[in-house]
């Protein structure tokens, strides 16, 4: 894979990322409506859970572009920096998650306000793994050889 080609992989994904979202804030902002909530609430709170977890999201999928890119020339810092993406997007939204769950965050926020931040978390979190995953497929056969399949003798 060229360096052209590695550089629009990446901005390929960041922009998948960013775009999966956007669409699961509106998403969440239409469908989801629940009492005690204040509108204007409502959209920060989406915004604010959005905001970290698609952080997270472009900072991991950033690194196993980096890694990726030593694979070939250093394996041992490849997988090293694949291990350390999968931690980021992992660690902080679980962290922002465990926090909603301590009796803490129960009294700084509602009990409706902090149901939906979990749920907007839950969401945002499953939508954006699965955008991550789909493209690392995409970005794998993208980077492969085309191999013949009679050898030339």
């Amino acid at each position: 894979m060229t360096a052209r080609q590695t550089g629009t992989t990446l901005y390929r994904g960041l922009f998948g990322l960013l775009l999966a979202q956007v669409l699961v804030a509106v998403g969440i902002l239409l469908l989801r409506q629940p009492g005690g909530v204040p509108p204007m609430l409502r959209a920060k709170a989406v915004a604010a859970v959005g905001g970290i977890v698609v952080a997270a999201a472009c900072g991991g999928w950033w690194l196993s572009q980096a890694a990726h890119r030593l694979s070939a020339t250093s394996p041992a810092t490849a997988v090293a920096g694949g291990l350390a993406a999968s931690l980021i997007r992992l660690v902080v939204p679980l962290t922002l998650l465990g926090w909603l769950q301590t009796d803490w965050a129960g009294g700084l926020v509602s009990a409706p306000l902090q149901g939906f931040l979990t749920e907007t978390l839950i969401a945002s979190y499953l939508v954006l793994l699965l955008v991550d995953i789909l493209l690392h497929i995409a970005a794998s056969r993208q980077g492969r050889p085309v191999v013949s399949s009679r050898e030339s003798t």
